[in-house]
C-alpha cells in the first residue's frame, strides 16, 4: 500500500501548503489594507488643509461686497477721522451695523457667524454675532487684522469668547486710503465637521476638531461609504489617544497614523494660525478592514470574478487538475485495497465451499497475508482437536429425558393408603363403581380395624432447594370430590394424602398417586439416595381432575405446553443452555413416558411437574388412577 500512502502524504503536504498559503495571504492582505489606510489618511490630511484654505479664499471673495459698499466705507472713514480720545458717534455705529446685517444676509450659505468692522486703528466700529464687546475695544493686535489694515487679505483660526472660528479679513479702501477692515468668521462645529466627512469631501473618514484633550466637534462617515464589515470610528475613539499625541506634537506639526483602541487609524494635527498655539487642531480617522479567517479569502472576489476565472483557460486547468488528482487516488485505492480484498474474499469463499483445504498466504500481501496464515493455523488447530476428541453422536430429547423402563422402576412410589418400602407396592385392583343412589360412607369393618397398619416408610432426605414448581392447572371442569376427614391434607411431604370419596353411594377407593422423578435435561447422573424417592401430596386440583375422568387431547396438549414453558424457564433460571430444546421433541418424549406410565400403573392420566434437582431443571410424573 505504498502508493496510496505516498499519495496521501502528497495530498497532506498540498493541504498544509494551501492552508499555510491562505494564512500568509490573510496576513499579507491585512498588512496591505492597513498600509492603504495609512496612505489614505496622509492624503486626507493634505486634502483637509486644502479644503480649509479654499474655504477661507471663498469667504474672502464673498465678503468683497461688504468691504466695497459705500455706506460701509463712509462709516469707517468717519470713525477713522475722529479726534483721538473721541468716542465713535452712535449714529455711525447704528448705520454701519444695519448695513452689515443686510449685506451678510445676502451671502446666504457664506454668511458669517461673526462679522466685525474696524477703523484704521483696529477699533471695533460694528459687530454682528458673538458677545457684545465694550465700547472702544479693538482687535488690532491680532496678526490677521494687522495684516488686513496693511492692505492684505488673510485667513486665520481664532478662539473668540470660548468658541473656535475660521476667520478671514479684507481691507476697506476709500479715496485711496485704508480706512479699516472687515473680519468675517465661521464657527467650527459639528455641522462643519459633517460637511467635511461627506461624500464630496473626505469620503469614508471620521473628522473631529479638538482643543486640548477634548474633542468639541466631530462627524462620522456614512456606513455606505465604509468598507464591508467595518464601522466608522466614533468621537470617543478619536479622543482616546489625544493626551499622548498632543505631548508629541509641535505647532504646525502632524502625527503619523495612530492606532485607535477600538480598531482603525487616525492622524492628528494642530491648525495653522493663532488657535494652534492654544492646542486647537483636527483629527481624521478611518477603519482598517481585516480579512479574518483564511476562508474569508473566497468571499473577496465577486460572483462575476469567479465566473470569469472558471471560464478562463487557467480556471479550466485548475478543475482538470483536481479531477485528475481524484482519479489517481481512486486508482491507488483500487490497486492496493479493493482488488486484494476482493481476492481474499474469493479465496475464503472457496474455502467455505471446501473447494480448497487451506489458503495460500503467498498469494496475498501485507495484513491479508497475516490474516491468511491465521486462518490456516485455526484450521489446523480445529483438525487436531477433532482428531483427539471422542466421537459423539447428536443427542435428542429421548436421551436427555430418558425413556421409562419396561420393568417397575426401583424408585419409590407412594400411593394413597399404601405403605412405604424399598419395593414398589402392588396396586390393588380398582373397586367396582358405587351403585346408585348414593349411600353414606360405610365405616371400616372390625377385621380391617384389627388389621395392623403398615409401618410408615422411612423419611427420604430433603431434596436440593430450588424454585418451587407452579401447581398444574386443571385442564377442565372436574367432578366434585369430598375429602375424608383423615388423614389431613396438611401432612408433610412423606405423609399419605387423604382418600377422597366421590359424592355417591357406596365406598369409593380414592385415586392413588404415584410421583416418579424424570431425569433432568443434561448429562445422565448416577442414581443416589437423594433422587431415589420423591413423594409429595397430590394437589387438590389433581384430585378434582382425577374425579372427573381422563383428559381430552386439547387439555393434554395445553398441559404439555405449560410444562414445556415451565421447564424452559426453570433451565434459564438455573443457567442451563436451552439451545436445541424444541417443543416438538419435548412433547414426543412426554407422550412416550405418559403412555408407559399409564400402562404400568393402570392409571387414567399422568401429570408432569417441574422441579430443581442439584441446581438443574428436572421433571417428575404423577400417575392418577380413577
Amino acid at each position: 500500500m505504498i502508493l496510496s500512502r505516498v499519495w496521501y502524504l502528497l495530498l497532506a503536504i498540498a493541504a498544509v501548503m494551501g492552508l499555510a498559503f491562505a494564512m500568509v495571504s490573510v496576513r499579507l492582505l491585512d498588512e496591505r489594507s492597513e498600509e492603504a489606510v495609512r496612505d489614505a489618511l496622509r492624503r486626507d490630511r493634505f486634502e483637509l488643509e486644502a479644503i480649509l484654505k479654499l474655504d477661507a479664499r471663498s469667504r474672502i471673495d464673498a465678503m468683497a461686497p461688504l468691504a466695497a459698499h459705500g455706506d460701509v466705507r463712509s462709516a469707517l472713514r468717519e470713525a477713522t477721522g475722529r479726534r483721538e480720545g473721541q468716542d465713535i458717534d452712535a449714529a455711525v455705529v447704528q448705520r454701519l451695523t444695519t448695513r452689515l446685517t443686510e449685506l451678510n444676509r445676502q451671502l446666504e450659505g457664506m454668511a458669517g457667524d461673526l462679522v466685525i468692522a474696524t477703523d484704521a486703528n483696529g477699533i471695533i466700529v460694528g459687530q454682528l454675532g458673538g458677545p457684545t464687546v465694550p465700547r472702544g475695544a479693538g482687535v488690532g493686535g491680532f496678526p490677521l487684522v494687522r495684516r488686513a489694515l496693511d492692505g492684505y487679505v488673510r485667513d486665520d483660526v481664532w478662539i473668540f469668547n470660548g468658541e473656535v472660528y475660521r476667520m478671514a479679513a479684507r481691507p476697506v479702501i476709500d479715496g485711496g486710503q485704508y480706512v479699516g477692515a472687515i473680519i468675517h468668521g465661521k464657527r467650527i462645529d459639528a455641522q462643519f465637521a459633517q460637511l467635511l466627512a461627506g461624500p464630496n469631501r473626505i469620503a469614508g473618514a471620521s473628522v473631529g476638531f479638538f482643543r486640548g484633550p477634548e474633542v468639541f466637534a466631530s462627524a462620522m462617515a456614512g456606513q455606505e461609504l465604509l468598507p464591508p464589515g467595518t464601522s466608522a470610528p466614533r468621537q470617543d475613539d478619536i479622543a482616546a489617544p489625544l493626551e499622548t499625541v498632543i505631548a508629541q506634537l509641535a505647532e504646525g506639526d502632524r502625527s503619523e497614523p495612530t492606532e485607535l483602541p477600538t480598531g482603525g487609524l487616525a492622524v492628528y494635527s494642530f491648525v495653522v494660525g493663532s488657535a494652534g498655539q492654544a492646542q486647537v487642531g483636527y483629527a481624521i480617522a478611518r477603519p482598517v478592514p481585516t480579512t479574518g479567517s483564511p476562508l474569508a479569502i473566497f468571499s473577496l472576489p465577486s460572483s462575476q470574478d469567479w465566473t470569469e476565472f472558471l471560464g478562463s483557460g487557467l480556471g479550466m486547468g485548475v478543475i482538470a487538475l483536481g479531477l485528475l488528482a481524484f482519479l489517481i487516488g481512486l486508482l491507488f485505492v483500487w490497486l492496493e485495497h479493493d482488488r486484494p480484498l476482493g481476492k481474499f474474499r474469493d479465496a475464503t469463499a472457496r474455502l467455505a465451499k471446501r473447494e480448497v483445504d487451506k489458503l495460500i498466504p503467498v498469494e496475498f500481501a501485507g495484513q491479508l497475508r497475516t490474516a491468511a496464515a491465521h486462518v490456516n493455523e485455526t484450521i489446523e488447530k480445529i483438525e487436531a482437536t477433532a482428531a483427539t476428541a471422542p466421537k459423539r453422536r447428536a443427542a435428542d430429547l429421548d436421551e436427555i429425558l430418558g425413556p421409562v423402563p419396561e420393568q417397575s422402576s426401583p424408585a419409590f412410589f407412594g400411593f394413597a393408603g399404601g405403605g412405604g418400602g424399598g419395593e414398589a407396592a402392588e396396586i390393588p385392583p380398582a373397586p367396582p363403581a358405587a351403585p346408585e343412589p348414593a349411600k353414606p360412607i360405610a365405616p371400616p369393618s372390625p377385621k380391617e380395624e384389627a388389621k395392623p397398619a403398615a409401618p410408615p416408610p422411612p423419611k427420604p432426605p430433603v431434596p436440593a432447594a430450588g424454585p418451587k414448581p407452579p401447581p398444574p392447572k386443571p385442564p377442565g371442569s372436574a367432578q366434585a370430590v369430598t375429602p375424608a376427614p383423615a388423614p389431613s391434607l396438611g401432612s408433610t411431604l412423606l405423609g399419605m394424602p387423604a382418600e377422597p370419596v366421590a359424592a355417591g353411594s357406596g365406598p369409593v377407593q380414592a385415586p392413588r398417586k404415584v410421583e416418579a422423578p424424570l431425569p433432568a435435561l443434561g448429562p445422565e447422573e448416577p442414581d443416589d439416595e437423594d433422587g431415589a424417592t420423591m413423594v409429595a401430596r397430590v394437589p387438590q386440583e389433581l384430585l378434582a381432575k382425577a374425579a372427573g375422568g381422563g383428559d381430552s387431547d386439547a387439555e393434554q396438549e395445553a398441559h404439555f405446553k405449560e410444562v414445556f414453558e415451565q421447564f424452559v424457564a426453570t433451565k434459564k433460571e438455573c443457567g442451563e443452555p436451552t439451545a436445541g430444546l424444541t417443543y416438538d421433541k419435548f412433547v414426543v418424549t412426554l407422550r412416550k413416558n405418559r403412555d408407559q406410565i399409564l400402562k404400568r400403573h393402570d392409571a387414567a392420566k399422568v401429570r408432569f411437574t417441574v422441579y430443581v434437582k442439584d441446581g438443574k431443571a428436572a421433571l417428575k410424573a404423577t400417575p392418577i388412577r380413577d
